[in-house]
């Protein structure tokens, strides 16, 4: 397989063992939040209880295709581009930190006039998520968590920063198949296909890289906000008003499971899933089980409060 023939979306969802709703049809589109135009894709009818998704620092908005064709049928879902990554613009003073993360969620929330949403986001996205749904209890839901802590082993952190350092000049699409492929033996061939068409493009000299600004890769650990520190993430889990549900990959080198135990008693009102044969990018390692984790959970808010 190669970038001529990356599979459709049914096809890959059939071949993965997930459903696709009969209302799959994403549409593209664009906010302004200070002065960048940022991108997210959008399923399902305005009408619905509304859901926002949020990559990880080494994704896109586009890792979340799969779930969101699941749940489109019963869901708005909206899949934010965070700033520097997949179709939203670059920072224009190379800034990217916590604060102003959070800072475009808040943007979207309020742009699109969004009520009682559900917030879902893996690993870094998952921290985002946490400061919003801490800060903006009114407007929250509920929240899922991926795999993300306010503690993290510095080792795992730097294996995937060494590999987006490593990969920021491929020679050729089908070498970034194999890179990829190796560096997460849990995922398909076409699985990985299918994410590359929307993570990589070809530059002028005819090699590869990653769509996205290499600032985010090579000042990855320039980030010296408060909100990125240990105690304010243990802090902002305390503050926590909504129903939240911390999903931990049984296989993932990012979060333990006492880790994972101690954030369900910090929060007031927490439980734990833990998925297996899933690594630290759970939405993507075990789709199946992930879209059977978040399905229960909306349903569970729904019974708990509906919305009117």
């Amino acid at each position: 397989m190669n970038r001529h023939d990356p599979p459709s979306l049914a096809e890959l969802a059939a071949a993965l063992g997930t459903t696709v709703g009969s209302q799959a049809e994403p549409e593209d589109r664009y906010l302004w939040v200070d002065g960048l135009r940022l991108h997210y894709i959008e399923w399902g009818l305005r009408t619905d209880p509304a859901v926002v998704l949020l990559h990880s620092g080494e994704e896109t908005a586009h890792s979340w295709d799969v779930l969101a064709a699941a749940l489109v049928d019963r869901y708005r879902l909206i899949a934010l581009d965070s700033r520097g990554c997949g179709g939203s613009d670059h920072a224009r003073d190379g800034r990217y930190t916590e604060e102003l993360y959070v800072r475009d969620v808040v943007g979207l929330i309020t742009s699109l006039h969004l009520a009682d949403v559900v917030l879902v986001g893996q690993a870094y996205g998952a921290r985002h998520a946490l400061i919003v749904a801490a800060s903006q209890a009114d407007r929250v839901r509920g929240l899922v968590m991926v795999d993300t802590a306010p503690e993290v082993d510095p080792a795992a952190t730097e294996e995937v920063h060494s590999l987006l350092r490593r990969t920021l000049s491929v020679g050729s699409y089908e070498e970034f198949v194999r890179i990829m492929s190796d560096h997460n033996p849990l995922r398909t061939l076409a699985q990985v296909c299918a994410l590359l068409r929307h993570e990589v493009c070809q530059q002028n000299d005819g090699s590869w890289t990653w769509r996205r600004d290499p600032r985010t890769v090579l000042d990855s650990a320039s980030d010296d906000s408060e909100m990125s520190t240990p105690g304010f993430l243990w802090s902002a889990l305390a503050q926590l008003r909504c129903p939240t549900l911390v999903v931990h990959g049984e296989l993932s080198p990012f979060l333990s499971a006492a880790v994972a135990n101690r954030m369900c008693r910090t929060i007031p009102n927490a439980r734990l899933e833990t998925i297996a044969d899933a690594g630290h990018l759970v939405a993507g390692d075990n789709p199946v089980a992930f879209e059977l984790a978040i399905r229960g959970f909306l349903q569970e808010l729904e019974e708990r409060n509906p919305i009117r």
